[in-house]
């Protein structure tokens, strides 16, 4: 037992004085109980060890020039102290002269920091793209994504995401061609054009046009397949399966595009 109480003071005398050279051990009221605790056990070793070296206290030189060379060991391993800049300590500086010129007491009329804390911040209208940032367009109606002011002056009834209200009528119906499919394997190799939201969404306006009907419209539809097209559709708006549809075989077509629409 009093084997063991020597070793443990020894390792806690030795881990102490490395942690009290490098600077990471402070002398508290936990450290102090603990070497208490070790100094007996660790007192023990070492006057075993002066007997073993046969006395004339050479077992406690020998222990005193450990002490000193773990204490020296702990030093030379701290790490090197950071000294501020010069910068550094002139921005302090005139951060504590600043300060102090808020505090004095001069009557401002309002209370500074709650200013301060209440003013809003400024909100960015811009989003970021490669290279900066791009301004966001802001629309009032999110369904009719233009600034033209050629189509924002379009009356509401004739804007895409009312066309349900003329099913079964002769209308013009207007908006932003999001999509220009042809299925080619179908019977007459029909062409869909869809205006507003894309097919199967239930505000979809489709513009179909037969493989037989397409010469008219072919420059248009090169136009709006590039994107960014507005197209303008009059004609008779048929209620297919509960879908406004134009179609290029139920009556005459009379049409009207913009492309490059911001």
């Amino acid at each position: 037992m009093l084997v063991g109480w020597g070793v443990f003071g020894v390792v806690v005398v030795a881990i102490f004085l490395l942690g009290l050279g490098n600077g990471t051990i402070i002398l508290d009221a936990t450290t102090f109980m603990m070497l208490l605790a070790a100094a007996p056990g660790a007192f023990i070793a070492v006057v075993s060890l002066n007997d073993k070296l046969g006395s004339k206290n050479r077992g406690y030189t020998v222990a005193g020039v450990l002490c000193v060379a773990l204490f020296a060991l702990g030093f030379m391993m701290r790490g090197p102290v950071e000294t501020p800049s010069h910068d550094a300590l002139e921005e302090t500086s005139q951060t504590e002269e600043n300060d102090s010129v808020v505090d004095e007491d001069y009557d401002y009329g309002f209370d500074p920091e709650s200013v301060l804390d209440d003013q809003e911040q400024p909100i960015s209208d811009s989003t970021p793209s490669d290279g900066g940032a791009r301004r966001v367009p802001r629309y009032e109606d999110e369904r009719w994504p233009t600034t033209a002011p050629e189509l924002t002056s379009v009356p509401d009834d004739q804007r895409w995401y009312n066309a349900r209200s003329h099913m079964g009528t002769t209308c013009t119906v207007v908006g932003p061609v999001v999509d220009v499919y042809q299925a080619v394997d179908e019977a007459g190799a029909p062409v869909f054009v869809d205006i507003g939201e894309a097919y199967p969404s239930s505000g979809n306006v489709t513009l179909v046009i037969w493989a037989q009907d397409i010469d008219p419209f072919l420059d248009m539809l090169n136009a709006v397949d590039d994107g960014g097209a507005w197209l303008s559709v009059t004609g008779y708006l048929n209620n297919y399966e509960g879908m406004p549809q134009f179609n290029s075989a139920m009556s005459d077509i009379h049409f009207r595009w913009w492309t490059d629409v911001s």
